[in-house]
């Protein structure tokens, strides 16, 4: 009898050790170290992620959130590597690799980006922001210098529409960032100042 009695108590002494699922915690609960919690937190976080609009240039391709992507002349279809690094990077950020393409119908894929993360590429051209884009559905970035383009969901880019002729934005550092005539015969509008202008 003393048996039969020592095993239901041990029975109920196990069963209290473990947790119930009521979705509140305990102070005995076992949590990781804030360093753990942040670093599979940052390691799991998805990326922008591509979709579609609608714009006055035509469909293109932009993140989750509405913001516009742009594809590089600079970049080589297909490297593993972008061509643009220092001050170009700081203007054109690169689109960090995610995993939704809705209504995206160009082979969607990713390289290490310049800060090691993976960066989006679209039909093998690595994707960017513009920074001077402050909305969903901005497109100021659409022909800077003659090198930076909206893309179409098959990949392509969409050269068509304004070319700004203001700033060094085009990505080559040279002071001449504007494509248009006024811009390319004053060399810029920030010829002199070290191609930094813009920034």
């Amino acid at each position: 009898m003393k048996q039969i009695l020592f095993a239901a108590v041990a029975t109920l002494a196990l069963a209290g050790c473990g947790s119930s699922h009521d979705g509140t915690a305990s102070a005995g609960d076992a949590s990781p170290s804030a360093g753990q919690s942040s670093q599979s937190s940052q390691s799991s976080q998805p990326g922008a992620g591509l979709s579609t609009s609608a714009s006055s240039l035509g469909t293109v391709v932009v993140d989750t959130s509405g913001r516009t992507v742009y594809v590089y002349d600079a970049d080589t279809r297909g490297a593993t590597s972008s061509a643009c690094t220092g001050g170009c990077a700081s203007v054109w950020p690169e689109v960090p690799a995610g995993a939704v393409a809705a209504g995206v119908s160009g082979k969607v894929g990713s390289i290490t980006g310049v800060d090691g993360r993976p960066q989006a590429t679209l039909d093998g051209w690595p994707l960017y922001y513009y920074a001077h884009d402050t909305a969903a559905g901005d497109t100021s970035g659409q022909g800077v210098g003659g090198v930076w383009w909206v893309v179409s969901p098959d990949g392509d880019r969409i050269s068509g529409g304004p070319s700004p002729t203001a700033g060094d934005d085009d990505g080559d550092d040279d002071g001449t960032g504007g494509s248009g005539p006024s811009a390319v015969a004053s060399g810029g509008a920030n010829a002199g100042q070290g191609g930094m202008g813009g920034y």
